[in-house]
């Protein structure tokens, strides 16, 4: 580590690294874990393709404030290391479709409350009935105490010949009707390929996109000009990065400059 520091030290002294980028960085936890994160070489060193990943990341407001998002299939946490990495909050799968259940969505809800972390919930849509998916995503939310943050719809697989963009409306609209706040979560693939035929709900996006930047290529470049001021977190990392407390590899998400406000249920707010 002491060559990464005088490497990061040499390039700074010799302009070629703003200080500042090194401090968002530290702000992540450092070099070495923002590169596990985005697949870069990880020593810690940062060199002119860590750099101008960051750089990217901070010119498009992107603050080194995260989110996890976690399901049965990671191991399970430390919730006390979790909570003291500076996570702001995280997000736990609760429901699939209209009868499956996260059996690790309860427990891990009241442990992760104890440890003093803001908690929510998500819900993968499939291709059953609205209604009767709606109905069992708030049944299991009536289940656990209210963990800080609004509800989320998982909805990046859905059948074809099918509109998702009006399921996505109907199910916000429930929810509404039902008494919870909501935000979308989609890729930026899914979205260009199934849902930007019309306006997405206005509610807060979460949008995952592994290779490269949000708004690289065409259609990154649409979403940021029809849906910049939705967009409040990007899940960035291939397959999960590392973070402090949690075994293995968990989804990392970078947020905007507002960090977890967007997400904040106004009850609790």
């Amino acid at each position: 580590m002491s060559e990464a520091i005088d490497y990061n030290s040499a390039r700074a002294k010799a302009g070629d690294l703003p200080a500042s980028t090194l401090q968002w960085l530290d702000t992540l936890g450092g070099v070495e874990r923002y590169q596990r994160a985005v697949l870069l070489d990880p020593d810690g060193k940062c060199g002119p393709n860590t750099q101008r990943s960051a750089e990217r990341k901070i010119a498009e407001g992107w603050a080194p404030d995260v989110m996890l998002d976690l399901s049965h299939w990671q191991r399970e946490p430390d919730w006390n290391a979790v909570a003291a990495s500076g996570v702001g909050g995280v997000y736990l799968k609760a429901t699939q479709g209209a009868t499956g259940r996260d059996r690790t969505f309860a427990p891990r809800h009241a442990i992760a409350r104890r440890a003093g972390l803001r908690v929510g919930a998500y819900h993968f849509a499939t291709g059953a009935s609205v209604d009767k998916q709606v109905a069992h995503f708030v049944e299991q939310l009536r289940g656990v105490e209210c963990g800080g943050l609004v509800p989320v719809l998982d909805l990046e697989s859905y059948p074809k010949g099918r509109d998702a963009n009006e399921f996505a409306h109907e199910f916000v609209e429930l929810m509404s009707d039902a008494g919870h706040e909501c935000a979308l979560y989609t890729y930026l693939s899914f979205w260009s390929q199934r849902l930007a035929h019309d306006a997405l709900p206005l509610v807060p996006l979460w949008i995952a996109r592994y290779n490269g930047a949000l708004y690289d290529g065409a259609a990154g470049e649409r979403m940021q000009r029809e849906l910049g001021a939705q967009i409040k977190a990007w899940q960035t990392t291939y397959k999960g990065g590392e973070w402090p407390g949690v075994p293995g590899r968990v989804d990392v998400n970078l947020l905007t400059t507002e960090g977890l406000d967007p997400f904040i249920a106004e009850a609790t707010a």
